[in-house]
């Protein structure tokens, strides 16, 4: 293992991974030069440059509802991923135990978003990215959801606004396997989303 001390690739001594304004172009033009602490230097020099550094990383999207556990269970099943962590007011779907997801907190006397209508705004709503938008909106109707108005919207057994959209080319596949089998995503690619917020993400 190569110190510190002997790397030929350590930074010179006035450039460190902490940044003040007047070190970060010191250290683009120290990294640009040094292949192989060229991705973490120039990294944290482009994330104070242009964001003052990182505050905090996304944990769960939390939603209200009156029964956490019913939920998470439609949820669990729509998403391919397990639950991670049950008490009687909170439950967590993620990918692992270890990573961040959805979470569903109980809420005593929930009143479920009504959108369109604006009596009871809908707070929060979900982009569901999937192979074929036609063939996933049966499978979600026979996991309890509901259909709203409008193209490829529907509400969760709870009430939350949901819309299922067409994977984006840049995302990885959802899967590979026969439709029926696995999380929504599976299947070919379709097309037409759209939902409350009108676009594609």
């Amino acid at each position: 293992m190569i110190s510190n001390v002997d790397s030929p690739f350590r930074p010179p001594p006035d450039a460190r991974p902490v940044l003040g304004a007047g070190e970060i172009h010191h250290v683009l033009d120290w990294a640009e030069r040094t292949s192989f602490m060229r991705i973490r230097y120039l990294g944290a020099a482009r994330a104070a440059c242009h964001h003052g550094g990182m505050i905090g990383r996304l944990h769960h999207v939390i939603l209200d509802c009156p029964d956490p556990a019913a939920l998470a269970g439609f949820y669990s099943e729509l998403l391919g991923q397990p639950i991670t962590y049950t008490s009687d007011d909170f439950v967590v779907v993620a990918a692992s135990d270890t990573s961040s997801g959805l979470a569903f907190q109980l809420a005593p006397g929930h009143q479920p978003p009504t959108w369109p209508d604006p009596a009871v705004p809908q707070q929060v709503h979900l982009d569901i990215m999937v192979e074929d938008v036609a063939a996933a909106g049966p499978r979600v109707l026979a996991l309890g959801a509901a259909k709203l108005d409008g193209d490829d919207v529907y509400a969760d057994p709870a009430g939350h606004p949901f819309c299922l959209i067409r994977r984006p080319g840049w995302a990885v596949p959802i899967g590979s396997g026969p439709i029926g089998s696995g999380p929504i995503g599976l299947g070919p690619s379709g097309s037409g989303p759209s939902g409350p917020g009108g676009a594609q993400s």
